[in-house]
């Protein structure tokens, strides 16, 4: 059996008083997040998977307007498609 790969569209927002970067695949769900040391949620559905969904970025302006920005401590696979 084939299975159709689902497209997700990455949506991000910005809380400018809080300082904090929002990614997720497709609309926003609820689902468990684990943080790491770097102040990085990495958001996921332990219903499906454990597929990531999401990933929240604290002191988001604070790590990269420094004149050494930190790098993030994850990797991601995209493809773009034009409309």
């Amino acid at each position: 059996m084939v299975r159709k790969k689902k497209n997700y569209k990455l949506r991000f927002s910005y809380d400018i008083d809080a300082d904090v970067l929002y990614m997720s695949l497709g609309t926003p769900k609820e689902c468990l997040g684990e943080i790491d040391d770097n102040g990085v949620i990495v958001k996921f559905d332990p219903k499906n998977d454990n597929k990531v969904f999401g990933i929240t970025i604290l002191d988001f302006q604070k790590r990269f307007s420094s004149p050494h920005p930190k790098s993030l401590p994850f990797q991601m696979r995209a493809e773009l498609q034009s409309a």
